[in-house]
């Protein structure tokens, strides 16, 4: 362990109660803070963060009857599963440090294809994709990594 303090945002508060508790029970609990609020309002428009995870709701809509066991709001990422997947792009590329990166969670290659075409369109966005993992059919990582960075680390 790096003795880093983790931010962890979580909009749903059942979730961001059980990531105090899971951080209590690992003893980490003075070095996380979770913040229970929307991403586009949890972050200090000075605050700054060398790695960024973000796992958002990615599924479109149509699919979620797929995970019926699921609640909505974890999985349902607007009608093309992106809604907040944009949402958390435009977060990291406002507070990636120098030479910082994303691990982005998407569904599946075809997802990452999407992102990337996100990311070549919207000029704003301080990102490129160097890198994408395949988990299986549904899930990929991606890696992004801060592109014209604005700030010292």
């Amino acid at each position: 362990m790096t003795g880093r303090a983790l931010v962890q945002v979580e909009a749903d508060p059942v979730a961001a109660d059980y990531a105090r508790t899971n951080a209590a029970a690992a003893g980490r609990d003075t070095h996380v803070e979770v913040r229970n609020t929307r991403i586009q309002t949890a972050l200090a428009a000075d605050e700054r963060f060398s790695i960024i995870l973000a796992d958002p709701p990615y599924l479109p809509t149509a699919d979620i009857a797929r995970w019926p066991d699921d609640p909505v709001t974890a999985i349902d990422g607007g009608a093309d599963g992106l809604d907040l997947t944009r949402v958390c792009l435009q977060v990291a590329s406002d507070h990636l440090t120098r030479g910082g990166a994303m691990l982005l969670q998407v569904a599946g290659e075809t997802q990452a294809h999407a992102v990337a075409a996100v990311l070549a369109a919207t000029a704003n966005l301080d990102l490129r994709h160097q890198e994408t993992r395949h988990h299986d059919r549904d899930r990929a990582v991606m890696l992004l990594i801060s592109r014209r960075p604005k700030w010292n680390s």
